[in-house]
């Protein structure tokens, strides 16, 4: 599901599903994420950034995923996400919104995350978390074929559509 969304929208969403949520639980995350496809263009090939989940985490690929914190913005929270997961502070650009996908959890409870593109030069040292095993960089098809959740493959092929246009 894609959508336009203004920066009031966007406000007002965060603020009232927290203020419904945090009610039940005061150590509560907002019910907002934010998703980066990392991507890198040597010799003008694209290659895709996948990042490993540790075990207790599902053991599965992704991209640079994460939860937006209170007072954040959605573009500060990915470039927080992508120095605490990959050790990068050196991005050389990151989109505007993407893509914009929503899925229920418990008690009709609504996550909405937020996908941009983020790109970086691929010399960087990558440092990954402790949320993380492993890392590689690929082209579309290993990387479409390494993602198993659809929603991820669905989102790569989304971006990838983009960037080689």
């Amino acid at each position: 599901q894609t959508k336009k969304l203004t920066k009031k929208h966007i406000k007002k969403q965060t603020n009232n599903q927290y203020k419904i949520n945090k009610k039940r639980n005061d150590n509560m995350e907002l019910p907002i994420k934010v998703q980066g496809v990392v991507y890198t263009k040597p010799n003008q090939k694209i290659e895709y950034l996948l990042i490993k989940r540790n075990k207790k985490d599902g053991a599965f690929w992704q991209s640079v995923t994460g939860t937006l914190e209170e007072g954040e913005t959605l573009k500060n929270c990915l470039i927080r996400e992508i120095k605490e997961e990959l050790g990068i502070t050196n991005i050389k650009n990151i989109s505007n919104i993407k893509q914009i996908i929503q899925w229920p959890k418990e008690n009709n409870f609504i996550i909405t995350e937020y996908v941009f593109i983020v790109e970086i030069n691929k010399n960087q040292k990558i440092t990954l978390s402790k949320e993380h095993t492993n890392y590689k960089w690929c082209n579309f098809k290993e990387a479409y074929q390494t993602l198993e959740k659809e929603n991820n493959k669905n989102t790569l092929k989304l971006i990838n559509k983009e960037l080689i246009n």
